[in-house]
């Protein structure tokens, strides 16, 4: 057990490392909930931990209501950079490249352009 703990007090997230190098490869530990979450409690999660590293086509068809062909179609012609084909098959597309396709697809206004310039528009006489 590390300097300082037992079965009371503050673990720190380095006497956690220091005690789980101790134990034999396969073994386990056990910690009451507050004690692991007391070692966490400086630690922050970059993004939702749900959220897939990597999509499917499949994944992909439903979430843009489209065909799987289309996103194949899509994938062929790179419109989702750091896409790969995973055993030279099944591809699959990075989080980050749906949000940089999302953001690439999204229309974006002409300088100076009125949209709404036609509605106000007269008709000729």
């Amino acid at each position: 057990m590390p300097t300082g703990y037992r079965g009371r007090g503050v673990l720190t997230l380095e006497q956690l490392r220091e005690l789980a190098e101790r134990l034999p490869e396969g073994a386990a530990l056990t910690l009451p909930r507050a004690v692991l979450l007391e070692a966490l409690a400086g630690i922050t999660v970059a993004g939702p931990i749900d959220a897939p590293a990597e999509l499917t086509v499949a994944e992909l068809a439903g979430r843009f209501h489209r065909s799987p062909s289309t996103v194949r179609g899509w994938l062929e012609a790179g419109r989702f950079p750091g896409a790969f084909k995973l055993n030279g098959r099944d591809w699959r597309v990075p989080a980050v490249a749906v949000e940089a396709f999302i953001a690439q697809s999204r229309p974006r206004a002409l300088p100076g352009a009125d949209l709404g310039a036609w509605r106000t528009r007269r008709r000729p006489a």
